[in-house]
């Protein structure tokens, strides 16, 4: 969870953004449809940049993602 909020941290969310994802989160009881229904909030960059942000923590063999 900790490492959620670091990655959401990140990319700089609005305040409603933030609002509808955790709506999403409290009520999208599924993983599946929860991580579809939060990717649809998100920009076209701050979805390019989680992409990226998950392929580091994958390449780093899972260690947490760095902070700025």
């Amino acid at each position: 969870m900790a490492r959620l909020k670091a990655a959401f941290a990140e990319l700089n969310l609005t305040d409603d953004q933030k609002a509808q994802i955790k709506h999403i989160r409290w009520t999208v009881t599924d993983r599946q449809e929860r991580r579809q229904q939060i990717l649809a909030v998100l920009t076209p960059d701050q979805k390019a940049k989680l992409k990226q942000m998950i392929q580091e923590h994958r390449n780093s063999g899972g260690a947490a993602p760095a902070s700025s």
